[in-house]
């Protein structure tokens, strides 16, 4: 098949295809569970839906541009209902208009056929199995935002006008609200387009679009309530930091990990990494022949520097930065190595061992993909039971015993529960305010007014309270996973450590 006579607008259709035909082992896997950050996504699209509220931001946070991936999730909630399938379709399709600008980027550079092979690979690589319909808040908008700039700098041939710089740098500010770790490597981009070409009128404008859109968010849109806000920059070890380096790169590319936690690997995703690492060093061997013997490839060197500094700035960015965090390096990556597909291809050298080689990653990263259906970031159980069924057995107890509000120990399961119950068990953790103020307020309002509550817990051993005489008989394992314990009295939560507006 030739790929030069299919019109572009159906290989963006087989584009929008390949991500959901791609991302259906963990769609239809019994193991897909919201953890709490995407459970807070799926209330915030959830209440945009409702007509309660159109956060901008990510909940109880002053970053994190979440406007757009709580929208994708309202409409989607709106024809589906509210669910965890409903959520990640629809945040895997916002990922995939960054796929299809990804996709017209590499039209400007090359051909269909190399064009379509490049970004075949953005799609299957593992960095962004679970990435790409993940509700963290921020990370999917940053990389379709990214993808749009590379489009219309690429698009504008020589240097972009002043009204499309203008828009570029509003964009670029949204990108930076979304998750800043992403602009380090369009620092490169926009060096060469705008200083390398000297296009001083439109780096005014880049710089007034950025500048307009930060006066609107400072001083005219309402500012949001702010619970969680983490310190930067303070590592105190920069060569501990440096020395994770190379671990993190490795766990992006196999997208196989949960905050900073990394999760177990498959076979296939193991192998997919090592070739993407491999590949890496490659792509600087490449680059120091190009640099000695003066073969200078303008866009590889471009997006060589997109990968130095974002591996450089994300050290020194959080002191407990995980592989999350490395998202744009594959991105990136995958700009760099297309660039110089494109010159391999061009050459006509050694073109069948390249193909082999392709056609081998392209194996392995089919076969990380559908690993995935086996993924899951919670402790491992005995039980067999599917995790979105161990959730709802708590729920469904509960409100067999006229519970609705909840103390759960762990700061992060409360939101699933909330999520799951489409807000019929309202959950709080053990601060008094947290990202959604009205939650702890109910809960605490239904203990005052002696309402029925309980205690949750997932990790056994906590406390000792299952292995407590005194209330062990009154405590139930749900799930195989999750300790209930009906009418805590206020007095034993404080001691757990739970605090209250006195």
């Amino acid at each position: 098949m030739n790929l030069q006579n299919i019109p572009t607008r159906i290989l963006v259709f087989v584009f929008i295809i390949l991500c959901f035909i791609t991302r259906l082992p963990q769609l239809l896997s019994p193991n897909i569970l919201l953890d709490g950050d995407e459970s807070i996504l799926g209330l915030l699209s959830k209440h945009i839906a409702e007509g309660k509220g159109f956060p901008i931001f990510f909940y109880g946070q002053n970053y994190g541009f979440s406007l757009l991936e709580g929208s994708f999730g309202a409409i989607s909630f709106l024809v589906f209902g509210v669910n965890a399938v409903a959520l990640r379709v629809s945040l895997l399709l916002l990922w995939s208009i960054g796929i299809v600008f990804f996709f017209l980027s590499f039209l400007q550079l090359t051909n269909k056929k190399t064009a379509f092979l490049i970004t075949l690979l953005m799609v299957l690589i593992p960095a962004w199995a679970i990435g790409s319909m993940k509700a963290r808040g921020g990370y999917i908008t940053a990389f379709t935002l990214t993808s749009i700039v590379i489009y219309l700098i690429l698009k504008a041939k020589e240097s972009p006008t002043v009204t499309l710089s203008f828009i570029i740098g509003a964009i670029t500010f949204i990108i930076y609200l979304s998750r800043p770790f992403w602009i380090p490597g369009l620092l490169p981009v926009f060096v060469y387009a705008y200083a390398f070409k000297r296009n001083y009128r439109g780096i005014l404008a880049l710089c007034s679009g950025a500048l307009l859109f930060f006066l609107i968010f400072q001083f005219i849109l309402p500012k949001p309530y702010v619970f969680w806000e983490p310190k930067l920059f303070i590592v105190t070890s920069y060569w501990d930091a440096i020395k994770e380096i190379p671990v993190r790169i490795f766990y992006n590319t196999t997208g196989s990990y949960c905050l900073e936690n990394n999760i177990a690997l498959g076979f296939f995703d193991r192998i997919s990494s090592y070739l993407f690492d491999g590949l890496l060093i490659l792509l600087f061997a490449i680059q120091g022949y190009r640099i000695i013997n003066k073969k200078y490839l303008v866009w590889s060197s471009v997006f060589c520097i997109s990968i130095l500094f974002t591996i450089a700035y994300t050290p020194f960015f959080t002191k407990n930065y995980g592989a999350r965090y490395l998202l744009p390096y594959s991105q990136f990556l995958v700009c760099w190595m297309g660039v110089e597909v494109i010159d391999f291809i061009q050459q006509k050298k050694f073109l069948k061992y390249f193909y082999a080689f392709v056609s081998i990653l392209f194996i392995f990263c089919i076969g990380a993909l559908i690993e995935f259906k086996d993924f899951n970031f919670l402790p491992e159980s005995k039980s067999t039971i599917p995790e979105k069924s161990r959730v709802e057995e708590v729920i469904t107890y509960l409100a067999d015993h006229g519970v609705h509000d909840a103390f759960t120990i762990d700061g992060m399961t409360q939101w699933s529960f909330i999520f799951y119950s489409n807000e019929s068990l309202i959950c709080r953790s053990l601060s008094p305010i947290d990202r959604y103020p009205r939650y702890p307020e109910l809960v605490d309002k239904a203990m005052n007014a002696c309402k029925p509550t309980a205690l949750i817990w997932m990790k056994e051993g906590v406390y000792k309270l299952e292995q407590n005489p005194e209330y062990s008989r009154d405590i139930i394992l749900l799930g195989g996973r999750y300790f209930v314990y009906l009418h805590p009295s206020k007095d034993l939560l404080k001691k757990m450590n739970f605090r209250f507006r006195e």
